[in-house]
């Protein structure tokens, strides 16, 4: 976890340690759609739910006004302010979620794009004497694009994607980027200003892995010097973890930025830059990209896990063999999804060391619940949750309306708002989801796995009614009784079926029968509940908490159901309160 500057000491300290991506019970939360205040507002339902970090949008000015989502990236290092606000707040209302999510001990990933700035350049008029873009050139002498590729290059390296003008990272024009009065170099066409100093580290302060820290006792004392534009994304970087306590970044059109940029300026920007909160020890960031693309040579490019660099890419291999499976109408082979992750690009398949696994985004196109087939969106999220890597739920809050057409529309109840298919599923992996994975039954409908002597999952692509039944090996110990933890065995809603299978035995074989629904009830409804997960019973037990001095409800009904906060808070004003853990022993 990273340092956060300015946290106070933690009113409850229920959390526990934090470990890496992709450990056990590591589930990220993708929040879009929310103020920094409302997101801060309901950290306790992000706490409860049980996610282990949050993924945010780009949170600098964008260049096409203040509803833009942030993508067309106008100045990285305006975060907002009083009266100048970005569409999700201001650099102090970023700070303080910063500072509630560590004391949540939730990481916090913010989307950062190092690819392209907006969609204004110098043939725009009046843009490039006002300044242009903060920190960059459009044009100059000798160079008519200035720090930026030109309209007219192509390649994934060089072009405009999308009409967004393209930086060029392989320029060496030099000035102090944010410039200061009385500095030489500074850049052309901006005002100096003295508040830019806090936008630099401290040159006078020891060095820490090879470089200068911020002063975050007196940010006025930072010091400006001259760099090119790659330098100024790298700074941005630093500033991100160490000044607003970034524990990592979802890195925007990643290869649409050459390698070398990656393996040679941002791991070394990056290592080692952020402080543990508990034994002070310096750690690297964490980083994901994303690349359109499921050629594991090219993904590959762009991972590195060397203990230098931390990066990994989203699994988009995976994305797209579910949407061939379940896009199928419940025709397809759900049995390709077993060697299907990127996660196998290192010759280990289906052992969590590569990939961030989605199943829908702010990009994908159709959203919601109707992505990959109608119903199957759910099992596809039951598949991300309990196999091996690092998976992402995607939540779009719609506090700034139904009607954009992006980013697009999430899981409407991954913090528990409508029902809880999402958090469920977050619970089981918190609890159950651990150990290696081992294949137990594949066909063309039905896929068993188990992650060894911890739970087993069926999954079933079928789009009819009724079930399927299959008996196969287990890791448990002959007598071990598992049971069935999402409910769909013998749910009412799959059908009205007898309870045998809420609970099954493992035999002195070790073998286990288990039943899967399928995707479609006896009424013709397709209701996607054609997964289920088994595991050890645990005990029962009954968490109390005494001397508070009042209790919070939850919000009201009734509003933006997006931004109700559904956790009642336990307010304490005394030194100490007493928790209390009552536990029964397992049938």
């Amino acid at each position: 976890m990273a340092r956060r500057a300015g946290s106070r000491t933690p009113m409850v300290i229920l959390a526990g340690l934090l470990t890496g991506p992709a450990a056990a019970g590591d589930v990220l939360l993708q929040y879009f759609e929310g103020q920094w205040e409302t997101i801060e507002r309901r950290m306790p339902d992000v706490f409860m739910a049980r996610y282990h970090a949050l993924w945010v949008p780009p949170p600098g000015k964008a260049d096409s006004g203040v509803f833009s989502v942030g993508y067309d990236v106008y100045d990285r290092f305006h975060l907002g302010q009083p009266g100048d606000r970005t569409l999700y707040g201001t650099e102090e209302s970023f700070r303080r979620l910063s500072q509630e999510m560590s004391r949540a001990g939730v990481l916090l990933y913010v989307d950062t794009i190092v690819n392209h700035n907006g969609f204004r350049d110098s043939s725009t008029s009046g843009f490039e004497a006002s300044g242009g873009y903060p920190g960059f050139v459009t044009r100059l002498p000798g160079d008519a694009d200035g720090d930026f590729h030109g309209a007219f290059e192509g390649g994934d390296w060089n072009m405009r994607l999308a009409g967004l003008i393209d930086i060029a990272q392989e320029k060496n024009h030099q000035f102090v980027r944010h410039p200061v009065p009385d500095v030489v170099g500074n850049i052309p066409n901006e005002t100096a200003r003295e508040s830019n100093r806090m936008l630099y580290p401290d040159l006078d302060l020891p060095l820490e892995h090879g470089r200068r820290p911020f002063n975050l006792a007196n940010p006025m004392a930072g010091d400006p010097y001259t760099e090119n534009a790659t330098g100024l994304l790298m700074r941005y970087l630093h500033w991100m973890v160490e000044v607003h306590g970034v524990d990592g970044f979802r890195i925007d059109a990643v290869k649409h930025v050459p390698q070398w940029f990656y393996n040679d300026y941002y791991d070394a920007a990056v290592y080692n830059v952020a402080r543990n909160a508990i034994d002070g020890s310096a750690f690297t960031p964490f980083s994901f990209g994303e690349a359109f693309d499921t050629n594991f040579t090219l993904l590959e490019s762009y991972t590195r896990k060397d203990g230098y660099g931390n990066r990994d890419v989203l699994d988009f291999p995976l994305f797209y063999a579910m949407k061939s499976v379940f896009d199928a109408g419940g025709f397809g082979n759900i049995g390709d999804l077993e060697l299907a992750s990127y996660d196998g690009s290192d010759g280990g398949y289906n052992d969590g060391t590569r990939g961030v696994m989605f199943v829908n985004s702010h990009d994908d196109e159709g959203g919601g619940y109707t992505t990959l087939g109608p119903g199957y969106n759910i099992v596809a999220h039951a598949h991300i949750l309990t196999r091996t890597g690092y998976p992402v739920v995607y939540y779009n809050a719609h506090e700034f309306g139904t009607e954009r057409d992006f980013p697009k529309p999430g899981r409407w109840e991954a913090l528990g708002n409508t029902s809880e298919l999402i958090t469920r599923l977050v619970r089981i992996n918190k609890e159950y989801v651990r150990g290696a994975h081992a294949s137990r039954w594949v066909d063309d409908t039905v896929y068993i796995y188990e992650r060894v002597n911890a739970c087993l999952v069926g999954l079933n692509d079928r789009g009819d009614g009724g079930f399927d039944t299959r008996t196969v090996d287990t890791g448990f110990a002959s007598g071990t009784v598992l049971v069935e933890l999402t409910g769909n065995a013998t749910s009412a809603t799959v059908d009205p079926y007898d309870d045998i299978y809420d609970t099954v035995t493992v035999g002195g074989d070790g073998k286990v029968t288990i039943r899967v629904p399928r995707n479609r009830n006896p009424d013709d409804v397709f209701h996607g509940r054609g997964y289920v997960v088994y595991g050890p019973q645990k005990p029962t037990s009954t968490l109390s908490v005494t001397n508070t001095a009042w209790v919070i409800g939850a919000d009201p009904t009734g509003g933006t159901e997006g931004v109700r906060r559904l956790t009642p808070l336990h307010v304490v004003t005394d030194d100490t309160i007493e928790v209390q853990l009552e536990v029964a022993a397992s049938p």
